[in-house]
């Protein structure tokens, strides 16, 4: 049994890099956040496949692909993990 992970989380935003291409190598939704409106990804084309952005694994491979780029919203918010089942 794994259990949940409670604390302070930084939060980051996951946005185009520069070899991002929306609708074709990216997909984003603009998104109100608290560095105002971002195109925030929630897949990239990784391997062949366009994959989901659910994991830190993939955002890091989409980072270093120039898919993805992290925005530091110098906030911190209290915030929960729960591993997956």
């Amino acid at each position: 049994m794994h259990a949940a992970l409670h604390g302070v989380c930084d939060l980051r935003l996951v946005v185009p890099g520069p070899n991002a291409t929306p609708g074709t190598n990216v997909l984003a939704r603009q998104t109100l956040t608290p560095a105002a409106m971002k195109p925030l990804l929630h897949a990239a084309l990784l391997g062949g496949k366009l994959l989901p952005l659910d994991s830190v694994s993939r955002i890091e491979q989409a980072r270093r692909a120039g898919l993805a780029m992290m925005v530091d919203t110098k906030v911190t918010i209290a915030c929960t993990i729960t591993p997956r089942s």
